[in-house]
């Protein structure tokens, strides 16, 4: 019994612990990259805010009210720089942001996923 558990330390200590989530404490929690927008001064009625960033598609949501869309996350956008629009029947504002985007490891300093996640504050008016 000494000679297999002696056998079985020998193999990880050799092997490392590369390969072996749990023994470099690796987690597995899920993350994804994204925007938050929190919309100051939102608009009466209706709306939808759009993010752009050059040379992808513009990302939209509807909002039936202010309530409803004071904060809103757009997954997937990761840009040095967007144009938020807000559009309302009366036309279009639209404010130029440069998000910082904070670097996350959830499950830990050297395991995957890492997530990029920002949140900027534009005002409707």
């Amino acid at each position: 019994m000494r000679r297999l558990l002696l056998m079985m330390f020998a193999v990880v200590g050799l092997g490392g612990c590369d390969g072996v989530p749990f023994l470099r404490g690796c987690t597995l929690i899920g993350c994804g990259d994204g925007l938050t927008v929190v919309l100051a001064n939102a608009p009466a009625g209706a709306f939808a805010v759009e993010v752009r960033v050059p040379g992808a598609v513009a990302r939209r949501q509807e909002c039936a009210s202010a309530a409803a869309c004071e904060t809103m996350r757009f997954d997937g956008v990761v840009a040095a720089e967007a144009t938020v629009a807000i559009i309302t029947p009366a036309g279009e504002v639209t404010r130029t942001v440069r998000p910082e985007y904070v670097v996350s490891r959830p499950n830990g300093p050297d395991c995957e996923p890492t997530c990029r996640q920002a949140r900027v504050t534009v005002s409707a008016s």
